[in-house]
């Protein structure tokens, strides 16, 4: 009946999640469920999806040491790592890399383990969300004879790496959007003054026929309730359209 509404279920909790072209598409269809079908959802606020940088660079070193008691012998885990990290361009992505000294006679399947490692802990930041736009470099693989460096090398690298992105300012990344709204001349200060409000940045503001249109970046944060607002302001005379930008440092406010 309606293409875009699309319905999945959560594998962790078990939820029947919705989901449609924005938030009054969602109301209209919790609305529709009540009324039509007697279904008593559960509509919780929109989450927003963040990501995780850094805005400097650092270095970490980890030393990873254990000892496993096996049939009738002892093994030992040892491995030492040290890594750099630095910040690239937004959008750029994540670049893993080696600059090991020309002296090290690390094998190269050890080298490999730490590389893993490298990537196993890139998979998230300090605050748990998905890591961007960091470049990795493993500087040094240090082994112990007669120990496991293979699970000791990997496991170094990966506290090596949480390490270094401590120490490297890390910083939240949130979703702009490119926000374009078409409204009659004499709303136009009104809408760029609440885009003001809600943190956003003006592009660029013109004209489409009779109607003037006003294009700007805003935080996805700060547009919750905007098709409510947008009515209220114009008194229901104003249309707006709202897509992906990119991830930027979060600001305040």
């Amino acid at each position: 009946e309606d293409p875009t509404f699309r319905t999945h279920e959560d594998p962790d909790t078990g939820q029947t999640l919705i989901r449609g072209m924005g938030e009054l598409h969602l109301e209209i269809i919790v609305d529709r469920m009540k009324r039509e079908y007697g279904v008593q959802a559960r509509a919780g606020k929109p989450q927003v999806v963040y990501r995780e940088t850094i805005l400097g660079e650092g270095d970490g070193q980890a030393v990873f040491e254990r000892s496993l008691a096996t049939t009738g012998s002892e093994q030992m885990i040892y491995g030492e790592a040290k890594c750099h990290v630095r910040g690239r361009p937004r959008g750029s992505g994540m670049e893993f890399k080696k600059a090991l000294p020309a002296s090290s006679i690390v094998p190269a399947h050890i080298v490999d383990a730490a590389m893993q490692g490298l990537k196993d802990a890139a998979s998230s930041g300090p605050e748990g969300y998905p890591l961007e736009d960091v470049e990795v470099t493993l500087t040094q693989v240090v082994l112990k004879e007669g120990s496991n460096g293979e699970i000791g090398a990997r496991a170094a690298a990966a506290e090596a790496f949480r390490r270094a992105i401590g120490s490297a300012k890390p910083s939240r990344l949130e979703p702009l959007m490119a926000v374009e709204v078409t409204v009659d001349d004499e709303f136009l200060g009104t809408v760029i003054g609440d885009l003001t409000q809600r943190k956003g940045n003006v592009q660029d503001v013109g004209s489409r026929g009779v109607k003037r249109v006003v294009a700007a970046h805003v935080a996805l944060r700060n547009m919750f309730g905007y098709s409510t607002r947008l009515r209220s302001l114009t008194e229901g005379r104003a249309t707006f359209s709202m897509q992906f930008h990119a991830y930027d440092t979060m600001q305040a406010g």
